[in-house]
């Protein structure tokens, strides 16, 4: 969602137009702390020797697709590039890594 266009003309689904700002950006934080733990599971299960290297990995990739999809947003119609989305998906990996180191339960298989 974070490449739909938002402007009035766009396909995109109304209820999307109408979260307030404040709400959109609220959601970054949740949305990368989910990418961030997701990341960490399926590459952990790749290489479970290279805890560590994985774990800072995941934080450096993640953080550079946050900034990728923000300069995408500048090309998109409705959209532009925020410092303050930066801020919010930066929030959002470092908890996601927080949880993933502090609760050990997340890092275990199933």
């Amino acid at each position: 969602l974070t490449l739909a266009p938002m402007d009035t003309y766009a396909v995109t689904p109304k209820f999307l137009l109408g979260i307030s700002p404040r709400v959109q950006n609220l959601m970054h934080v949740p949305c990368f702390g989910l990418l961030a733990l997701i990341a960490l599971r399926t590459f952990m299960a790749e290489n479970p020797r290279h805890r560590r290297l994985v774990f800072v990995g995941v934080g450096i990739a993640t953080v550079l697709f946050s900034g990728a999809l923000e300069a995408a947003q500048a090309f998109v119609p409705g959209r532009y590039a925020s410092l303050t989305d930066i801020v919010f998906n930066l929030m959002g990996i470092a908890g996601g890594l927080a949880l993933w180191r502090y609760f050990p339960a997340l890092a275990k298989s199933q």
